[in-house]
């Protein structure tokens, strides 16, 4: 017995962004932003109304979304500066949120 992919629909189906693998991906993405607000330090909510999701960015075989805090002081407050200790808030989502 023989199996036939077609490769463009095989190729349609795991990286157009409005098929069964893109729109899992997104889900994903989507709690991993939550995730992301939800353990965000708070002073007055700016870092954490800030956290969005860049994408999809479609390349040949694959989607790739980005959680980013657009914030220019988001990156001291994650990786922390010689003064404070860092609070890894995007790091900790991905790490938390399954698949």
């Amino acid at each position: 017995m023989a199996v036939t992919i077609n490769a463009d629909a095989f190729r349609r189906l795991t990286t157009d962004p409005s098929g069964p693998a893109g729109q899992r991906l997104l889900a994903y993405v989507r709690r991993v932003q939550a995730a992301a607000v939800a353990s965000a330090p708070v002073d007055s909510g700016r870092l954490r109304s800030d956290i969005t999701i860049d994408g999809p960015d479609v390349g040949t075989d694959s989607i790739t979304y980005k959680v980013v805090a657009n914030t220019d002081y988001a990156i001291f407050i994650h990786n922390g500066t010689r003064y404070i200790d860092g609070r890894p808030f995007l790091t900790d989502a991905l790490r938390s949120t399954r698949f």
